[in-house]
């Protein structure tokens, strides 16, 4: 799985599920947002919500994002979601997982 602006570079025999693939690239996003490296956290949440993350809500409420609020790329990530999965807010509170 490559890194977002690492070079490329990839785990090599790395066994982990697609669960743990989002858990990892979202914190990573949240890393990269608190140490105010927006373009990278941006390309790690898109990374993300590629690998299948929908939680509209978590991204807007979680304050490890919070320097991200104002970004127009984060905007549209968000809506991305919204637009895969319009019925997001009705699940908002009830996480089945």
């Amino acid at each position: 799985m490559p890194l977002p602006n690492q070079g490329g570079g990839t785990y090599v025999n790395s066994k982990i599920t697609e669960k743990e693939e989002r858990a990892l690239l979202y914190n990573i996003a949240c890393c990269y947002a608190r140490l105010g490296q927006k373009e990278q956290a941006v390309g790690a949440l898109q990374m993300c919500i590629d690998a299948g993350f929908r939680e509209a809500d978590t991204i807007r409420r979680d304050p490890d994002l919070e320097s991200l609020h104002q970004s127009p790329e984060f905007e549209n990530l968000v809506k991305s979601i919204q637009k895969s999965n319009p019925f997001d807010w009705v699940m908002s509170g009830f996480n089945p997982r």
